[in-house]
C-alpha cells in the first residue's frame, strides 16, 4: 500500500511533453499535519512514480533547513531567484558509522557539519540542518540492514532533551510523548517534528525553518533517445519560508 494515493503522472490521453514542462509544487498541503489533535511539521519527505510502460518518471524531494530569523528573507529571494539554485541539492550530512541508539549523543557525530555557510553578492548566510541521513551500510552487519533515515540532528535532540526509540526509529521528549514521526513505503517517505517542539527551538534561537522542494520529471526515462520528446527532462526547485 502506498502513502502517495493521487497520480501525479499524465492520465492516457494527457500530452506528455506538456506534462514534462509543467512545473509543479507537490508538498505545500503537507508541511503541516494533525493527527489526533497534535500538530506535525514536515522536515523531509521524497516520493517517486512512474508508468514504465510509457516510459515516464517523477521524483520529488523536500527538504528544510533553519537560518537566523533576520535574514530568512533575504536568503530566501536570493534562493528563488531563476539564476540561483543552492547547488542543485541540499547536502544533507550522513553518519555510515554509527549505531542508530547512539544517535542522539554519540561523539561520532561532529555538530559543526550540521552548519554551512552561504556566500551571495558579498553577504555570508549561515544555516544549519534539523536532521541528518543514518545510513548504516548493509555489508557492515545484516542485523542493522535498515537503509537510509533521517533522523533529529545533534543539537536539536540535545536542546530539546529528545531521546530515540529503536523500536519505530521516532524520537520522544522527557515525558515519554513521541516527538518526531517517520513514515515510509517503497515509494515514498515522510519525516516530521511536533510543531510545539520545532518551536520552541526556533524561538530559543533566532530560527527560521526553510523548505525546499526539488521535483524532476522525465520522458522516455531509460532511453537515450532524445529525439521524442524536447525537451524530454525537466527539473523545479522551490524555497518557502515555514509561517507560524
Amino acid at each position: 500500500m502506498a502513502l502517495i494515493s493521487d497520480c501525479f503522472l499524465p492520465s492516457f490521453d494527457e500530452d506528455i511533453q506538456k506534462w514534462i514542462i509543467k512545473g509543479e509544487i507537490y508538498f505545500r498541503n503537507s508541511v503541516a499535519y494533525k493527527d489526533n489533535g497534535q500538530d506535525w511539521i514536515l522536515l523531509n519527505a521524497a516520493f517517486f512514480q512512474e508508468d514504465k510502460d510509457r516510459k515516464i518518471r517523477l521524483t520529488s524531494d523536500f527538504e528544510s533547513f533553519l537560518v537566523k530569523s533576520s535574514d530568512a528573507s533575504k536568503l530566501l529571494k536570493h534562493l528563488n531567484s531563476p539564476s540561483k539554485e543552492l547547488n542543485s541539492r541540499i547536502e544533507i550530512p550522513q553518519y555510515y558509522y554509527l549505531f542508530c541508539g547512539e544517535a542522539s549523543w554519540s561523539d561520532n557525530i561532529d555538530e559543526k557539519e550540521e552548519y554551512r555557510d552561504i556566500s551571495t553578492k558579498g553577504k555570508k548566510f549561515s544555516i544549519n540542518y534539523p536532521y541528518f541521513w543514518y545510513s548504516w551500510e548493509s555489508y557492515h552487519s545484516d542485523l542493522n540492514d535498515i537503509g537510509t533515515i533521517p533522523l533529529i540532528s545533534k543539537s536539536m535532540a540535545r536542546q530539546l532533551n529528545l531521546k530515540l526509540n529503536l523500536g519505530n526509529f521516532s524520537f520522544c521528549d522527557n515525558t515519554g510523548s513521541q516527538a518526531t514521526m517517520y513514515i515510509g513505503d517503497d515509494y515514498s517517505h515522510f519525516f516530521y517534528i511536533r510543531k510545539d517542539l520545532l518551536m520552541q527551538y526556533l524561538e530559543k534561537n533566532s530560527l527560521q525553518m526553510v523548505y525546499y522542494e526539488f521535483s524532476a520529471k522525465y520522458g522516455n526515462w531509460g532511453e537515450f533517445d532524445h529525439t521524442k520528446y524536447n525537451p524530454q527532462y525537466k527539473d523545479f526547485w522551490h524555497y518557502s519560508v515555514l509561517k507560524n
